[in-house]
């Protein structure tokens, strides 16, 4: 009971807030925005604005995992209001720092999509989108693109699974039994779910005869 009443009252305060900041920075008063979203993060989260931007996505992640469990609900409206702050350092012109908040955000939510449980109020394949979209050009690590193409197999995005694997073996050939491995359950899929997923099953088997002959030529 206790839980659902939290996880009612975090849902009324990030919407409420969320609202707030977006019709702040729209009449360009970034510092009250910046207020709200820091107000939050105490209340709610025992975070302060600059702490939360210098701690890492790693970091933040091990705040919210308690006993090998992570608290999704949590790390996901932590990842909502970074990027409402990415959102206030475009407005300042700050194009380098809304970037890597944005990253932040994208990092959390696609952890939370991979190794946490769903959570109705977010719409957590709709925020990966729009951020992957604001970043397109935008150097990711390895462990981003990792989680990405987890997340996009998960979904049944066969196609962004893909994009995300290549962008990682390109870096880490050492990835090439991961990456057969991937083919092989795709081609455990019917032709309807890969055609779903835009890559469909001849694309599969191109993809698969890619890195096998890689693989004999090592």
């Amino acid at each position: 009971m206790f839980q659902r009443d939290y996880l009612v009252r975090l849902i009324e305060e990030m919407t409420s807030v969320l609202g707030k900041v977006m019709g702040l920075r729209q009449d360009n008063k970034l510092t009250e925005a910046e207020w709200e979203i820091d107000e939050l993060l105490q209340r709610k989260f025992r975070l302060r604005g600059p702490l939360l931007q210098s701690l890492s996505a790693v970091d933040l992640i091990k705040m919210f995992t308690f006993n090998g469990v992570l608290e999704s609900d949590r790390l996901q409206g932590v990842a909502l209001l970074i990027k409402q702050q990415a959102m206030i350092e475009e407005k300042r012109q700050d194009i380098e720092k809304a970037a890597q908040l944005r990253i932040k955000a994208l990092h959390l939510l696609a952890y939370a999509s991979t190794q946490g449980y769903p959570v109705k109020w977010v719409k957590t394949c709709d925020e990966i989108g729009e951020l992957e979209a604001l970043l397109q050009g935008v150097y990711l690590s390895n462990a981003l693109h990792r989680l990405l193409w987890e997340h996009y197999e998960g979904i049944g995005n066969y196609a962004k699974a893909e994009d995300h694997l290549f962008h990682l073996y390109h870096r880490d050939p050492d990835i090439l039994s991961e990456g057969i491995a991937f083919y092989n359950r795709l081609l455990g899929q019917a032709d309807e779910a890969l055609e779903q997923g835009r890559l469909p099953r001849e694309e599969v088997q191109q993809g698969l005869a890619q890195l096998q002959d890689d693989g004999r030529l090592k």
